[in-house]
């Protein structure tokens, strides 16, 4: 996340950059009970690009470089710019300033120094640069973030993936209804947050746009043709076309991507290519039942920890929505699973033990099935996070791969941190995972 801070004697600021001109961006966690949106900043570079400003303590800005997050990003002291000054920048940079009426009196020079600073580290001098005076500065109450909906490309089917590397994937062809980014970085109230994916989540690095500014067009027509094509390239390698992952690396069932979620269905449905979906967000409705029950869909609700998928908690869709959606679909008669996060070397783990006692409880009431999904943290910090051991504890011990049940759902990918000539594993599979396996339904 790209970002800078300035300050000055009274007041702190943080601007957070993006390149689509209506996204705000929201604060960085660890500072935002202490941020203010006090200003949200348009201007001209190739493209217009937009600026979240945040008014915070000036005890949080050091001179230099503040860290933030995991990052670090340059600290400038506001200078006070002459009235020429800020008019030939406004003007040069087509600069379009909304701010709210209790911000800063520094908030203009501030988001205007930025600028200059930003623009003259690119090798860009305003006094070369012409263009009439952009409209007046705006005051408001509140910066209300644009919530509208914009589309970005349009929806297409990947013949690439998993499968192509892991012989015990099933699926052949795979779908994203977003661009760069899923629903969990966008909130309700319409902010880019980019610190909101889940925390075990792949795909992180790679989410770059707000989910409002970036979902997929969709064609029906299209999509049909685009499935057909993929059937016909796999035929002539001898592969079969048999599944379509909704969701490869994004959340497909959220309701700012409604309209293609259906319309995919339907595109199932007519080229006989099953859709396997794993959800957070799938809300229940009868229309989306009906759809899946005839593309023959499989619906894997993902369960896990809300403490470490902030993203969906602030949809309002925790695991306790997930639970309740599943039960729906599957008393409807849709082919529903339960998709488990689990620590596979210690069932116990109350990270995800609440979820699971759950889960199980509904799979033996209702015979809902369950598929565990053992985690696969992405570094040092999330292995000691997740298991609750120390990493050195961690180093030497016995692979999971020397299960004889490991191949079975991939637990021996579980935790594995990879550094030159060493592997480092958490463990073995807990006995009574084991017992479970062995359970029909499972």
């Amino acid at each position: 996340m790209q970002a800078g801070f300035h300050f000055s004697n009274n007041s702190g600021f943080l601007m957070l950059y993006n390149a689509h001109p209506e996204t705000s961006v929201s604060a960085p966690p660890s500072i935002k009970e202490s941020a203010r949106h006090v200003a949200h900043v348009t201007y001209k570079d190739g493209s217009r690009r937009s600026i979240s400003v945040y008014q915070i303590p000036t005890s949080l800005v050091m001179e230099g470089r503040t860290k933030f997050e995991f990052e670090f990003a340059r600290s400038r002291r506001v200078y006070e710019l002459s009235e020429s000054v800020r008019r030939e920048v406004r003007s040069a940079y087509q600069v379009e300033i909304t701010h709210t009426a209790d911000a800063p009196t520094e908030t203009i020079d501030a988001v205007l120094c930025d600028i200059i600073e930003y623009m003259e580290e690119k090798g860009s001098n305003t006094s070369k640069l012409t263009g009439s005076l952009s409209s007046p500065i705006k005051v408001v109450s509140k910066i209300v973030p644009n919530k509208e909906i914009c589309n970005y490309g349009d929806v297409t089917i990947q013949t690439w993936g998993k499968q192509d590397y892991v012989g015990s994937c099933v699926i052949d062809i795979n779908v994203d209804f977003f661009y760069d980014t899923c629903a969990t970085l966008g909130t309700a109230q319409g902010y880019f947050n980019p610190w909101n994916a889940c925390d075990y989540c792949y795909a992180r690095s790679r989410f770059v746009n707000s989910p409002f500014k970036a979902v997929r067009r969709v064609d029906y027509k299209s999509l049909v043709e685009q499935i057909e094509a993929a059937k016909k390239e796999r035929a002539e390698k001898s592969l079969p076309t048999r599944y379509l992952r909704f969701g490869k690396m994004s959340e497909p069932g959220s309701d700012l991507t409604r309209e293609s979620f259906l319309t995919t269905l339907l595109a199932s449905a007519e080229t006989g290519v099953k859709p396997i979906i794993p959800t957070k967000f799938l809300c229940y409705s009868e229309d989306a039942a009906e759809l899946l029950k005839r593309s023959g869909a499989a619906v894997l609700f993902s369960l896990g920890s809300d403490s470490l998928e902030q993203g969906a908690l602030s949809w309002g869709c925790d695991n306790q929505f997930r639970l309740k959606q599943a039960q729906r679909y599957h008393q409807k008669g849709v082919n529903t699973i339960l998709y488990q996060l689990i620590d596979a070397t210690n069932l116990g783990n109350p990270l995800f033990k609440p979820t699971l006692d759950v889960s199980l409880a509904l799979h033996k009431k209702e015979g809902v099935p369950i598929q565990f999904l053992p985690l696969r943290p992405l570094g040092r910090k999330q292995l000691e996070r997740f298991f609750g051991r120390t990493y050195a504890s961690m180093q030497g011990q016995t692979s999971l791969f020397d299960s004889p049940t490991a191949s079975e759902f991939e637990a021996g990918l579980l935790s594995l941190v990879r550094e030159p000539g060493n592997r480092y594993l958490v463990g073995t599979i807990a006995p009574e995972l084991e017992q479970l396996l062995n359970q029909p339904g499972v």
